[in-house]
């Protein structure tokens, strides 16, 4: 909301492109509405002159899994920024604007790290495909001096402390948000914003972000998973534990398969990998 407006998203952008004069009418919004990953299309992507494509992510929690978000959403970005339709089957190089991308993050505690990179999420390693994403604390009372410039920034940073401040005072979150909208008013703070969009179009926007139930339950099924793996984990160790044990006491190979319900081929491969023999 207070960035779908290329006038408040050049003050953004010419933060981080100093070196650049950045226009509003050299700015394109280019936000997905038909991209889903887990039920969550994307926050916020532009092209800038047709060099750039910028992919933005608001996170109020931490999560490590957003370069492989990023990555089904600039796929789909530069796919559409084709000069052709069957461009990428042409022989002469169609040339593409660069892909950047950013977390900005809003939390309790500072960010973990300040890049993040898809390779991290592989199971084994490969230089064959990279996605970097640089992490940016926007969190009030944190937020880098740099980013004093750009005033719809400190803003909505500000009304997120206001609105945690509010609540913690009256201890509903509904009257939070209104008390701190009525402040935010009072101080012409996001004036833009209330000018486009309705205090209940901002209130339900907030609310909408996160709860603490949806928190809960993430975390329960986050937990749950892990415990899962783990068992299964174990049990993989034990069963290869007691293999060795059977091989080592030289009993058939006829014989492990049948007790253990394993191919005879995957027992002997264990072996192999142990420097055993095999009767």
């Amino acid at each position: 909301m207070v960035f779908n407006d290329p006038v408040e998203l050049a003050k953004l952008y010419q933060v981080m492109r100093v070196s650049d004069v950045i226009m509003p009418e050299d700015l394109t919004i280019t936000t997905l509405d038909d991209v889903l990953f887990d039920s969550v299309k994307n926050d916020l992507s532009f092209r800038w002159k047709n060099q750039s494509v910028i992919l933005m992510e608001h996170q109020s929690t931490w999560n490590e899994n957003l370069p492989a978000r990023m990555l089904t959403y600039v796929a789909q970005l530069l796919k559409k920024s084709r000069s052709r339709k069957r461009a990428a089957y042409r022989v002469k190089l169609d040339k593409l604007p660069a892909p950047h991308f950013y977390m900005f993050y809003l939390g309790a505690k500072p960010p973990k790290k300040y890049e993040l990179r898809l390779s991290e999420a592989f199971r084994e390693p490969s230089d064959d495909l990279e996605l970097v994403c640089h992490v940016i604390d926007i969190t009030y009372g944190r937020m880098l001096e740099t980013w004093s410039a750009c005033r719809p920034m400190t803003d909505y940073s500000y009304f997120v402390r206001l609105v945690e401040e509010k609540q913690q005072a009256v201890g509903d979150l509904d009257e939070a948000i209104r008390r701190a909208i009525v402040v935010c008013k009072s101080k012409d703070i996001l004036s833009t914003v209330f000018d486009r969009y309705s205090e209940k179009e901002v209130a339900d926007s907030m609310k909408f972000q996160w709860n603490a139930d949806d928190a809960r339950r993430y975390a329960e099924e986050e937990k749950a998973e892990e415990r899962e793996e783990g068992r299964a984990e174990g049990f993989a160790e034990g069963r290869e534990s007691a293999i060795l044990s059977m091989i080592r006491e030289h009993l058939p190979v006829e014989s492990i398969e049948r007790i253990m319900k394993l191919p005879s081929a995957d027992i002997l491969a264990l072996a192999k990998k142990n420097g055993l023999a095999v009767e």
